[in-house]
């Protein structure tokens, strides 16, 4: 495989492509808690942050041959304390997306859990930048197993108000089977506000009400019941695995997407780093193209690339500092932040 020295090039131009925001699939994070801190003041392993409760209740735990290292959440076992984990910078990466890809999709393999009767409900869920608005997400309900999507949505011409409320998913609640990986998805378009749901035995979606709104954070959350009665009792447990965030012009939602996979494959190290930035993949993928911005938005560096798959990117001259670079390829692009001493 070809290694080749970035050199310094003043280009002011991105493609438009499907692009990766944020990606893991924990096969080189540590078994064992996520991080030392659940006060969210602290990044863990991954750059993740926690919030509530313990930290043995956000852990990396060896699953079977298919997902290896996986991320497992527990809820809380009373009424009170939503779990949080999530990454930081999120809201400037999806900033600093290619012109015209305004669909913000999320995917997640999903491990449903045993028979249960904690009150936990499971989510991914994708707020606004205020932390207001869910611009969409999927919440599990641990004891009934049901699945539904959340959303921002006006249903005042229903009698109700603007708010972020739960939809189900079919004409019927859909039950997912215990003890089973799924791989479920949602989406938002922040041009038309349409969000969209997939996953095995639904396909829905609705006009949601939060037009033009950036996206701010992604958050996987294990919240219990508030209500004192039926009173939560048991704590529920759940696994996540191969989860991507993406970029995209049009719906490509759940699809048989090779763009994407490859994509995800790009591993940026190390980070922070002094003088070399590793960019590698294990896919083979070749790259076209690497661009360098910092949070200004000015190209500080750009190189066309021709079959080549691991590169070396000198930035000894760049100003200590956060930078965006985007990794265009012959199998899609990837938006890395990547951090200069």
């Amino acid at each position: 495989m070809k290694k080749i020295l970035l050199s310094l090039s003043l280009v002011a131009s991105l493609c438009a492509s499907a692009q990766v925001l944020d990606s893991e699939d924990f096969s080189n994070f540590q078994i064992g808690n996520i991080g030392t801190d659940v006060t969210g003041n602290i990044a863990g392993q991954g750059g993740f942050y926690t919030a509530n409760g313990a930290v043995t209740d956000y852990q990396i735990v060896a699953d079977d041959a298919t997902h290896g290292n996986v991320l497992q959440i527990t809820g809380s076992a009373t009424n009170t304390s939503t779990r949080y984990i999530w990454k930081g910078e999120f809201a400037d990466i999806w900033d600093f997306r290619d012109a015209g890809n305004n669909i913000l999709e999320a995917e997640y393999d999903f491990f449903t859990g045993p028979v249960s009767t904690s009150k936990n409900s499971m989510s991914l869920l994708i707020f606004d930048t205020t932390g207001t608005k869910i611009l969409t997400g999927l919440s599990f309900q641990m004891d009934t197993k049901i699945i539904q999507g959340v959303s921002y949505y006006d249903a005042t011409s229903q009698g109700g108000t603007l708010a972020n409320y739960n939809f189900r998913l079919g004409t019927t609640n859909v039950v997912l089977a215990a003890n089973t990986w799924v791989r479920i998805g949602c989406s938002y378009n922040k041009t038309t506000g349409e969000v969209k749901w997939r996953g095995p035995g639904f396909n829905g979606f609705v006009m949601g009400a939060a037009t033009n709104s950036d996206a701010g954070e992604a958050d996987f959350l294990a919240s219990p019941n508030y209500a004192a009665t039926p009173a939560n009792a048991a704590a529920g447990i759940v696994k996540y695995d191969n989860y991507r965030i993406r970029a995209v012009l049009s719906d490509s939602l759940l699809a048989v997407d090779q763009i994407a996979t490859a994509a995800t494959a790009f591993t940026v190290f190390p980070n922070p780093a002094n003088d070399v930035i590793n960019v590698s993949n294990s896919n083979d993928v070749n790259v076209n193209k690497i661009t360098v911005t910092d949070l200004n938005g000015r190209v500080v560096k750009q190189v066309n690339y021709s079959n080549t798959t691991n590169i070396q990117v000198n930035v000894s001259d760049l100003s200590s500092g956060v930078y965006m670079m985007n990794i265009d390829s012959d199998k899609g692009s990837s938006v890395q932040k990547v951090i200069k001493n």
